[in-house]
């Protein structure tokens, strides 16, 4: 069986949606199926990346100049790089000598109902990531792992009848490695010796460095700090020009066994983007940002739960108040320790395998 996924990274798109492709790709792997990526070839792509995990990879050409969607359009068409029927068409030719194939799984905001309609015929199932919930799809399956009041609500009127929904972290998309540490975790007590910052795969305006100059102005600037770099951070000059400041820090760019590093953190300072049901996996209590608009309500509602302590957008953030706030938490163990306790038992890590029992499901 084939899966084919449509699915970008770029330095303006990150590279969240991939990484979280390619973990349910490795599952699928292990059910006998066969993965196949079709991504443009952005300026940051993972192109040689994903080929690198064994699996057969498509490129769409970055056209020569920037396309620009019409008004009438979905809010992220300009992120697909096409119009949606000629990026349809062109997956469509590119996978044409695949004896055949199953699934389409698409993780894209810049595709809606009308791509998805295009490639229907050709397949037996369509799946659809998404958790902006801004348009309608043509799908069987929708996945959003993250964490909003009234979920299904969101996607009213967006979804025909028989779409299954699958909403909440409880369908985090998690690999492997979390699953099997999970087992192992046990809650902080609250103090703090080895941090771990990471601002996303890209971090395009460069929230790392802003905090890591907030943490040379707290108590914890002699602490073990792991800072974690994606592939297509272009800041890593100016980051590790900052880390030399700090008496033990190391950057790490493009880490695969991440969750071995969260499980030995005590404290993180991260993006309320998909590292978000990693580090309450691992138990790791966190200070969160919102590095782009749809991390807004996943950071609010989480702390609500008391999963993690949001702070707001990265752009209202003062180097000044995040140390701040940082020494605050310091001096609150208890607040750390119940952080650590409530990631642990709200997200256990099997959210990858029930999303592909599902898909396996409809394949039947």
């Amino acid at each position: 069986m084939n899966v084919v996924f449509r699915v970008d990274a770029s330095t303006e798109i990150g590279t969240g949606h991939v990484q979280r492709c390619l973990t349910l790709a490795e599952i699928l792997i292990g059910f006998g199926m066969q993965c196949k990526f079709v991504c443009r070839a952005y300026e940051g792509n993972l192109l040689d990346y994903i080929k690198s995990k064994g699996h057969a990879i498509y490129a769409l050409p970055e056209l020569s100049a920037k396309y620009t969607s019409t008004t009438s359009d979905i809010k992220h068409a300009d992120w697909l790089g096409a119009p949606f029927d000629i990026d349809a068409s062109n997956t469509l030719n590119l996978i044409k000598d695949t004896e055949s194939f199953n699934f389409f799984i698409i993780d894209h905001y810049g595709i809606d109902r009308r791509w998805e309609g295009i490639v229907r015929n050709r397949c037996n199932g369509i799946m659809v990531i998404d958790d902006l919930a801004d348009r309608e799809h043509d799908c069987d399956l929708l996945l959003d792992q993250n964490l909003y009041e009234n979920p299904k609500d969101r996607y009213a009127n967006k979804v025909n009848n028989k779409t299954i929904l699958l909403l909440g972290p409880e369908y985090s998309l998690l690999r492997n490695q979390f699953t099997i540490l999970h087992k192992s975790i046990t809650s902080r007590d609250g103090s703090i010796n080895r941090i771990l910052v990471m601002l996303g795969g890209s971090d395009p305006t460069n929230v790392t460095s802003k905090v890591l100059k907030a943490l040379l102005r707290t108590t914890l600037v002699d602490k073990q700090i792991s800072i974690i770099l994606g592939l297509s951070n272009p800041y890593f000059d100016a980051v590790n020009a900052l880390a030399r400041e700090f008496s033990a820090a190391e950057v790490l760019i493009g880490v695969d066994e991440i969750a071995s590093i969260m499980a030995k953190s005590d404290f993180a300072i991260g993006a309320s983007g998909v590292s978000t049901w990693e580090r309450c996996s691992m138990g790791v209590p966190s200070v969160v940002i919102s590095v782009a608009d749809n991390q807004i309500e996943i950071g609010k509602s989480a702390h609500a739960r008391g999963l993690l302590y949001y702070l707001g957008r990265s752009e209202d953030i003062t180097e000044q108040f995040l140390a701040q706030t940082i020494e605050k938490l310091i001096k609150e163990k208890n607040t750390l320790k119940n952080i650590s306790q409530s990631g642990i038992n709200y997200v256990d890590g099997n959210g990858t395998y029930r999303v592909v029992q599902k898909l396996l499901s409809i394949l039947k």
